[in-house]
């Protein structure tokens, strides 16, 4: 039986959704361990005590030296909790902010997932999150001058951020019109879906590397910084 432990650090609404299909049993082999929450007003942690799921919070800022976050300290007490309090043996973010240790990563490489609203080959990085990937996926294409669809996706975790491979893809399509609160309302349901859908293969041992979904030309590099700069400036806080 696989143990799942979902690390949040905003509303959970995915974390939920993965709960409710495990319970459900809608993903056969996988029992829902804990929730960890990297700040202790996250929105998670009450959807996690509605369903009866164990929480622990594990706040980086707790852990300082010299005024900086102690990265190893962190990932001392991120693998604590995981490995000796929940048993996990699967890991998924959902929502988590915080860039992950690489002593985590490393132990639980290949079954450590990231939930991502973008594709994170180029929409990804430092600042991308929540809506600021939306608002710099319709900006670019506002300079672009062209429209096309985006995808949410699942993919590996591991020290660098948003770098691990693609696992799971799901289309979204961008409409004319789209602001980034309708693309994100249509988004959010899809990436609900592509985590428990990644779960459910990765019980079966059928997940597989996809191809980097590269939607930006190279000589629009440009334009797609920019996009990012405008969208991080948007919403620095995801």
């Amino acid at each position: 039986m696989e143990r799942l432990v979902s690390l949040v650090s905003g509303g959970g609404s995915t974390m939920q959704e993965i709960a409710r299909a495990i319970e459900r049993g809608d993903v056969q082999g996988m029992k829902m361990a804990g929730v960890i929450a990297s700040r202790p007003d996250a929105g998670g942690i009450a959807k996690a005590r509605a369903l009866n799921v164990p929480i622990d919070i594990v706040d980086p800022r707790t852990y300082r030296n010299q005024g900086k976050i102690d990265r190893e300290a962190f990932g001392r007490r991120l693998l604590d909790v995981l490995e000796n309090r929940f048993g996990a043996t699967v890991v998924t973010q959902n929502g988590w902010i915080p860039l992950t240790p690489s002593s985590v990563t490393a132990a639980y490489e290949g079954r450590m997932f990231n939930q991502h609203p973008g594709p994170p080959e180029q929409f990804g990085g430092k600042g991308m999150m929540g809506k600021a990937v939306h608002a710099a996926i319709l900006k670019f294409q506002e300079l672009a001058g062209r429209t096309f669809a985006t995808s949410v996706v699942g993919h590996h975790a591991d020290a660098k951020l948003d770098e691990g491979g693609v696992v799971l893809r799901r289309p979204v399509e961008v409409r004319s019109g789209d602001t980034v609160d309708s693309l994100q309302e249509r988004a959010l349901p899809e990436e609900h879906v592509a985590q428990i859908q990644m779960l459910q293969a990765f019980v079966k041992g059928e997940l597989r590397t996809l191809e980097p979904e590269l939607l930006v030309h190279p000589d629009e590099m440009h334009l797609l910084e920019e996009a990012k700069r405008y969208a991080i400036a948007a919403y620095p806080k995801g």
